[in-house]
């Protein structure tokens, strides 16, 4: 028996625990020796979630889990695309980011790059399935054409062509295997796809087959045609509301959609329309194309190994994010695909953060777990959306209202005082500390219908056109 209980692993400390385990020569463990274990498996949780929270990240500082959560923020691709989006455009910045994962993840996989995880049998392919689904007038295609007009030709991923019916289908895919699937507009299609009467239907099977790797094969006039192996990477946009609306939550739930990770991107109030008439591609292009083009020629391996600690710690963040973030709400088949993207991920930021070598460690098995997150809360969004309908377009300062909301219930979580100077931390829209006692007031007299409006005019310029914007204010619209 093992009595020094430091160096046991978590899944030891178990299986130590278990009364099957707990005999040795036919003689059960001493009591004391149990109560060591259970004191041990307790410290031992302990460090995990001390682990866990140091790479994803502590929900209360982000209040939610959002495209600047999965961020490195350091000279990196994914934080200039960031900064340079959000400064020239009003576009919300998951496009452009998952556009760039999407053609990442197509250049691996057109290179026949593969990922070994320990106790797997087979390599992984960098394939990834994403559906970005944005407010009308987002801009969804013109952030993919700006990221892709920054990658070098000869380093741009094949194009799979988007096929006619299913005869068309399976000859694109035994031309361009390994390619790059867009489609705008694609709430259409899946609904075509799940419609067995449609002949359109046909292609759902064909993709599902693509999705699985495993051969197509169609019988043709000459004889047939076989692809062994398909491999796609998928990159699709629609707007939300019509999504919601074709798209049936069965198969959101067990269905063809679940083979998909989901992106929500709303509308980022901090930029209004108003301040961006022009999106000028050139200044955008000028932040980020050398970030890009340095992932893209840096991908020099076609072989990348998760390690051993890596793979203990996703099998804890697993059980984590499930129980602690998410209260077991997410159906167990779309949690493990998911979750399980989260290794493709995390070799694509193992690339983008410019390491050595080809060994994934914890830390890119972090990140990579922080956008498994952001895919989980927009599935849960996307069923909340299914049987609640879409929530109602805000105005400006409602929005602002309940981004303060839930700031002040953060704020109190954490044990501090609701000041305006917290509030401001936690609400980059509000810019003022007038501001901020405004949304307070709101907020703290939302019960109290007849208690009169505070208007916030002290600090302002009465000239100027914010002291009249607020000054006029008497409450939400």
């Amino acid at each position: 028996m093992n009595n020094n209980l430091t160096n046991l692993t978590h899944d030891e400390i178990l299986e130590q625990l278990n009364p099957e385990a707990a005999m040795e020569d036919g003689k059960f463990f001493d009591p004391a020796q149990r109560a060591r274990l259970r004191e041990a498996k307790k410290q031992k949780e302990k460090e995990v979630e001390a682990m866990l929270k140091a790479h994803l990240g502590n929900n209360e500082k982000s209040i939610e889990f959002d495209v600047l959560s999965i961020l490195p923020f350091k000279d990196d691709a994914l934080t200039k695309i960031y900064m340079s989006f959000k400064k020239h455009t009003n576009i919300p910045i998951e496009l452009p980011i998952f556009s760039f994962f999407g053609f990442l993840s197509a250049h691996l996989l057109q290179k026949d790059a593969k990922i070994k995880v320990p106790s797997l049998a087979d390599p992984l392919d960098m394939d990834v399935w994403t559906i970005c689904l944005a407010p009308s007038g987002a801009s969804k295609t013109f952030s993919k054409s700006v990221i892709q007009g920054c990658i070098r030709e000869d380093l741009q991923p094949d194009q799979f062509s988007d096929a006619v019916g299913p005869a068309g289908f399976v000859e694109e895919l035994q031309e361009s295997n390994r390619s790059m699937y867009f489609l705008d507009e694609c709430a259409q299609r899946i609904k075509d796809l799940e419609n067995t009467s449609n002949p359109m239907s046909e292609i759902k099977q064909y993709l599902m087959k693509t999705y699985d790797h495993q051969e197509i094969t169609r019988k043709i006039k000459s004889g047939k045609t076989t692809v062994e192996n398909p491999c796609l990477t998928v990159l699709w946009l629609n707007t939300v509301d019509t999504f919601i609306k074709f798209i049936s939550e069965e198969s959101l739930k067990d269905g063809f959609s679940q083979r998909f990770m989901y992106v929500v991107a709303d509308r980022d109030f901090d930029r209004q329309m108003e301040e961006y008439c022009l999106y000028e591609t050139g200044d955008i292009v000028k932040g980020i194309a050398d970030a890009i083009m340095e992932c893209f020629e840096k991908t020099k391996f076609d072989y990348y190994e998760v390690t051993e600690e890596a793979v203990t710690f996703y099998k804890e963040a697993f059980k984590f994010i499930s129980i602690s973030l998410f209260n077991g709400s997410i159906n167990e088949s779309f949690y493990r695909r998911v979750m399980f993207n989260c290794f493709k991920y995390a070799v694509m930021y193992h690339i983008i953060l410019g390491k050595q070598g080809n060994q994934i460690d914890i830390e890119d098995i972090g990140l990579g777990l922080k956008v498994s997150i952001l895919h989980l809360h927009s599935i849960k969004k996307l069923l909340e959306y299914k049987h609640k309908g879409l929530p109602r377009e805000k105005g400006r300062r409602e929005e602002l209202r309940d981004r303060v909301i839930k700031a002040m219930k953060a704020i109190e979580k954490a044990g501090r005082e609701v000041t305006n100077r917290e509030v401001m931390r936690k609400v980059s829209a509000i810019r003022t500390s007038e501001e901020a006692a405004y949304y307070i007031d709101i907020v703290q007299n939302i019960d109290k219908p007849n208690k009169p409006m505070r208007t916030p005019v002290e600090g302002f310029n009465q000239k100027s056109k914010k002291g009249n914007k607020y000054a006029e204010a008497k409450g939400l619209e």
